[in-house]
């Protein structure tokens, strides 16, 4: 029996002009009222989860920034990680060389900037949270007063995967760079992923790998898909993210729906297409 469904938020939950639909909306209320636990996991921070939870209608459990913390659905911090000082304070000079937007992401979930610019505007406005403008911010990089969990890299993708090569010569095995959308790349610490923040939860909750069903659609989703058979890849991902899921789906209402009728409880007009 499936227990937990965790789902994406960009471009799985949520669409380009960050809504959620309704038909989603109202299958993750239906598998709440019969038991199923909820998750959001996502690359953005807990404060967006909780605004997407709210606008949903459904108390949920959450895995923010990639997998570097994981809370409660009474929103207490159970899990969390970030980069060592000198590991952030090196990233973020060779970075900061480029001619490309990037955000801090913190462990206090907060995103900052060292400096807006007209590039910059456009993927600040694509924030659900404020952005935090902060020139000094290397500085405080480096003295361990901001403590990054991840560095958000924007722009052309041929170019971020060419700057990907550079930086895992350098940083082998201790920084990972995940595709998280179609412009973004994002700088993790090594073993730390959606995978792990999953199942850190699945650890917490005391479920096993196959009693969650999870859904995303871009290669940072790769890892929880990896944790369990019930994992769908969205119908418009990249066939490499379809390929590493065992299931592909429309939308959450059909992945849902599926899982319902997975547990013997399913709606016979909510049929779906997909099966776990």
């Amino acid at each position: 029996m499936i227990k937990l469904i965790v789902t994406d938020l960009d471009g799985t939950l949520m669409n380009a002009d960050l809504e959620v639909a309704d038909a989603d909306a109202r299958m993750l209320r239906e598998a709440a009222g019969q038991g199923v636990l909820i998750c959001i996991a996502s690359g953005r921070l807990y404060p967006d989860i909780r605004k997407i939870m709210d606008r949903v209608g459904v108390q949920a459990y959450g895995i923010s920034q990639n997998g570097s913390a994981v809370y409660t659905r009474e929103g207490e911090q159970v899990d969390a990680s970030h980069f060592p000082a000198d590991r952030a304070s090196d990233l973020f000079e060779i970075v900061s060389k480029r001619e490309i937007v990037f955000f801090v992401c913190c462990s206090d979930e907060t995103i900052r900037l060292h400096k807006s610019t007209e590039a910059s505007r456009p993927i600040e406005e694509r924030q659900l949270s404020p952005v935090v403008h902060q020139a000094d911010i290397g500085r405080e990089i480096r003295s361990g007063q901001v403590k990054p969990c991840k560095f958000s890299l924007f722009g052309d993708m041929e170019k971020l995967l060419s700057f990907r090569e550079e930086l895992m010569e350098k940083y082998a095995g201790s920084v990972e760079a995940v595709i998280s959308d179609h412009d973004c790349m994002d700088l993790m610490p090594a073993g730390i992923s959606k995978g792990t923040g999953l199942a850190r939860l699945l650890k917490e909750l005391g479920l096993k790998h196959d009693e969650a069903a999870c859904v995303g659609d871009s290669y940072n989703d790769l890892p929880m898909f990896a944790l369990t058979p019930h994992s769908f890849a969205m119908i418009k991902s990249r066939d490499e993210v379809k390929a590493g899921a065992g299931h592909t789906t429309s939308s959450v209402a059909e992945m849902v729906t599926a899982v319902l009728e997975h547990n013997g409880s399913g709606r016979g007009n909510e049929a779906a297409e997909a099966q776990v």
